[in-house]
């Protein structure tokens, strides 16, 4: 009979002088049938801690086997010394030791888990210096079946003293029982139950048990009630009782945007307002409603019979961005090269009311891009408007990778402040990549711009843009030339500052 174990869990202990490692290479047991006691082989690798073997050695060693854990109790210990080959190996027969403590053929192989510790003296004495531990994962057959030899056979009868049971066994004297139709079910009906099933099989027929109910049907009545057929509760669905069951009895709108919009102050009046509207032209024409203000002096008139009244103003005043002129009103929209917002506009969107506008002068002629210490700010947006983001974002991620306190040029841009028109602008940021190109696509107009409100022109050298290239370094370009490039963030480039209007 042959069992293979396998090393489960091993701790190798070490003392100062020795080092000495133990390497389990594989124990094998072999119960052996002719002779008591029964015996296992096994086998181990000793070697020292430059990793040579240790050969032709005596050694003293202590097996034991634990059980219940690695740190359990010690069923069995044993004692022997043998010595090592020419290749590092001890091969011993656990039992055929000098017996320490214990009995290898009593041990109740089923109560386990057990662990087999090994200790080693590699001077041939007790002085254990090198454990370890291994599980037993499975049970030679012959040890078990040594200890089981008596085990119950799993007949009930081979049971000696067996309580005498049929003076539990009494018929069936339950009136109520005895009187129901249960005391005739059979093991055969029980059968056709457990047989039944969506399709008759041939062995289903319960006629027999079937009995036909007396008790009267009830017929849903139709609704004759005049006052209920008239009222809306006479359409009322299954669909909308279930709605009903599940509305909101109650609700406070705590939505920060609707509270602020104009929908917070709307009333059941106005509701009711709406709802009264008129749903189509009644008239035929969508533009006869139409009225044309015309003003004389200080009578303005309406076209289409509005009437007129006498004003008492004699001048009126455009607001911001609205233009009066010859009684006619407009949006004042804007152009490249305007100067407005406290810079000079380079871009408009499709509206012309919207765009951007750069700095009158470079904030610096040289200076870094970074706070000092290099890391990832993940600015990478591009675009127009998107150098806002980037410089919050450059800002607060030098503050978390390193900023030593001085100057760079998104720090630049975001405290500069404009007085212009008796406002004062202080949201400029540090362009984009693209925004960058916008203004060399316009730099001629930009400079013309510059000199004429006492600025300066943006020279023939490289500008910084918020867009990050990688850890190091980030774009730039020459607003004169166009050329476009990425650099150390050590890098000293010259600054333009730029906002959206």
């Amino acid at each position: 009979m042959k069992n293979i174990y396998f090393l489960k869990k091993r701790h190798d202990s070490h003392i100062p002088g020795i080092f000495l490692t133990f390497f389990l290479l594989s124990f094998i047991f072999f119960p052996v049938f002719s002779q008591a006691p029964l015996t296992m082989n096994y086998q181990a690798i000793l070697r020292n801690s430059s990793n040579q073997l240790i050969i032709n050695t005596q050694v003293g060693m202590q097996i034991s086997i634990l059980q219940g854990s690695e740190n359990g109790s010690a069923v069995y210990v044993e004692t022997q010394t043998p010595s090592t080959n020419e290749n590092g190996l001890i091969t011993i027969e656990i039992g055929a030791g000098t017996v320490v403590s214990g009995d290898l053929t009593n041990i109740d192989w089923i109560n386990g888990p057990y662990f087999l510790k090994t200790e080693v003296d590699p001077e041939g004495g007790t002085n254990y210096t090198i454990t370890g531990v291994t599980q037993l994962l499975s049970v030679p057959y012959a040890f078990f079946a040594q200890k089981a030899g008596n085990a119950f056979s799993g007949d009930y009868n081979d049971l000696i003293n067996v309580p005498d049971l049929t003076v539990f066994l009494t018929e069936e004297t339950d009136p109520l029982f005895s009187s129901s139709p249960a005391i005739n079910i059979t093991d055969e009906d029980i059968t056709k139950l457990n047989n039944l099933s969506g399709v008759n099989t041939g062995d289903q027929d319960l006629s027999p048990y079937v009995q036909i109910s007396t008790l009267p049907i009830v017929v849903p009545a139709n609704e004759q009630d005049p006052v209920f057929a008239l009222s809306v509760a006479n359409g009322i669905t299954a669909g909308d009782t279930v709605k009903w069951n599940n509305k909101l009895d109650s609700f406070t709108e705590t939505d920060p945007f609707f509270n602020a919009s104009v929908a917070k102050g709307i009333t059941e009046q106005d509701t009711s307002n709406w709802n009264h509207k008129l749903s189509e032209e009644v008239d035929g024409s969508v533009t006869n409603e139409i009225q044309t203000i015309s003003r004389h002096g200080l009578t303005v008139t309406l076209s289409r019979n509005g009437g007129s009244f006498t004003d008492s103003v004699n001048v009126y005043t455009a607001g911001k961005d609205i233009d009066i002129t010859d009684n006619t009103i407009s949006v004042r929209s804007y152009k490249v090269g305007d100067l407005a917002f406290g810079g000079i506009v380079f871009w408009v969107d499709g509206s012309g009311r919207h765009g951007l506008v750069c700095s009158k002068e470079d904030l610096s002629t040289g200076i870094r891009w970074y706070a000092g210490t290099y890391g990832v700010t993940r600015a990478v947006g591009d675009g127009p408007y998107a150098g806002f983001m980037n410089t919050s974002i450059i800002i607060s991620s030098q503050v978390a990778i390193g900023d030593d306190g001085k100057d760079y040029a998104a720090f630049l841009c975001s405290k500069l402040i404009v007085k212009d028109d008796n406002k004062s602008y202080g949201d400029w940021y540090l362009p984009s990549k693209e925004e960058l190109m916008l203004m060399y696509r316009n730099i001629d107009v930009i400079n013309a711009a510059a000199t004429a409100s006492k600025g300066t022109v943006c020279e023939s050298e490289y500008y910084w843009s918020s867009t990050e290239y990688d850890e190091e370094q980030a774009w730039k370009m020459n607003l004169v030339t166009g050329q476009v490039a990425h650099y150390y963030k050590t890098y000293a480039a010259r600054v333009r500052a730029v906002r959206a209007f």
